[in-house]
Protein backbone atom coordinates (compact mmCIF):
# COMPACT_ATOMS: atom_id res chain seq x y z
CA UNK A 1 0.00 0.00 0.00
CA UNK A 2 1.48 3.57 -0.57
CA UNK A 3 0.68 6.59 0.55
CA UNK A 4 -1.21 7.48 -2.64
CA UNK A 5 -3.93 4.40 -1.61
CA UNK A 6 -4.60 5.40 1.75
CA UNK A 7 -8.47 7.53 2.01
CA UNK A 8 -10.17 8.99 4.69
CA UNK A 9 -12.84 11.70 4.37
CA UNK A 10 -13.13 12.57 8.12
CA UNK A 11 -10.25 15.07 9.15
CA UNK A 12 -10.94 16.04 12.42
CA UNK A 13 -10.82 14.49 15.71
CA UNK A 14 -10.74 10.64 15.75
CA UNK A 15 -11.07 10.86 12.07
CA UNK A 16 -7.44 13.05 11.86
CA UNK A 17 -6.29 10.62 14.04
CA UNK A 18 -7.11 7.56 11.89
CA UNK A 19 -5.91 9.55 8.65
CA UNK A 20 -2.17 10.09 10.44
CA UNK A 21 -2.12 6.31 11.41
CA UNK A 22 -3.33 5.05 7.97
CA UNK A 23 -0.46 7.96 6.26
CA UNK A 24 2.43 6.29 9.00
CA UNK A 25 1.04 2.84 8.18
CA UNK A 26 1.69 3.53 3.71
CA UNK A 27 5.30 4.92 5.02
CA UNK A 28 6.02 2.40 7.13
CA UNK A 29 4.70 -0.94 6.09
CA UNK A 30 5.12 -3.32 8.81
CA UNK A 31 6.20 -6.69 6.75
CA UNK A 32 9.03 -3.67 5.69
CA UNK A 33 9.97 -3.12 8.63
CA UNK A 34 9.88 -6.34 10.29
CA UNK A 35 12.55 -7.28 7.31
CA UNK A 36 14.27 -4.08 8.47
CA UNK A 37 15.25 -5.18 12.01
CA UNK A 38 15.87 -8.56 10.96
CA UNK A 39 18.35 -7.58 8.89
CA UNK A 40 20.27 -5.23 11.68
CA UNK A 41 20.31 -7.90 14.00
CA UNK A 42 22.09 -10.37 11.73
CA UNK A 43 24.56 -7.36 11.12
CA UNK A 44 24.56 -7.17 15.22
CA UNK A 45 25.22 -11.04 15.61
CA UNK A 46 27.98 -10.75 12.19
CA UNK A 47 29.84 -8.00 14.15
CA UNK A 48 29.35 -9.68 17.37
CA UNK A 49 31.49 -12.37 16.16
CA UNK A 50 33.70 -10.31 14.16
CA UNK A 51 34.50 -7.97 16.74
CA UNK A 52 35.40 -11.33 19.42
CA UNK A 53 37.95 -12.38 16.44
CA UNK A 54 41.57 -12.32 16.31
CA UNK A 55 41.92 -9.93 13.41
CA UNK A 56 42.53 -6.52 15.20
CA UNK A 57 41.02 -4.44 12.19
CA UNK A 58 38.40 -6.69 11.66
CA UNK A 59 37.34 -6.07 15.28
CA UNK A 60 37.88 -2.73 15.01
CA UNK A 61 35.77 -2.61 12.14
CA UNK A 62 33.06 -4.57 13.41
CA UNK A 63 33.26 -2.59 16.60
CA UNK A 64 32.84 0.52 14.98
CA UNK A 65 29.50 -1.17 13.30
CA UNK A 66 28.41 -2.12 16.71
CA UNK A 67 28.72 1.58 18.06
CA UNK A 68 27.06 3.20 14.63
CA UNK A 69 23.90 1.17 14.81
CA UNK A 70 23.72 1.62 18.56
CA UNK A 71 24.01 5.71 17.74
CA UNK A 72 19.92 6.11 17.57
CA UNK A 73 19.65 4.84 21.21
CA UNK A 74 21.96 6.96 22.92
CA UNK A 75 18.65 8.53 24.78
CA UNK A 76 18.07 4.77 26.34
CA UNK A 77 19.17 4.75 30.05
CA UNK A 78 20.85 1.69 29.11
CA UNK A 79 23.03 3.02 26.26
CA UNK A 80 26.82 3.39 27.68
CA UNK A 81 28.53 6.58 26.80
CA UNK A 82 31.47 3.75 25.85
CA UNK A 83 29.45 3.44 23.06
CA UNK A 84 30.03 6.26 21.24
CA UNK A 85 31.57 6.80 17.99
Amino acid sequence: MSGADAVCIATTGEGRQALVAAEHIARHDPARVLREVEAKREVVRQSVDLHAGDNPLVAYSAGVTLRALALPYADHPDYLAAWRP
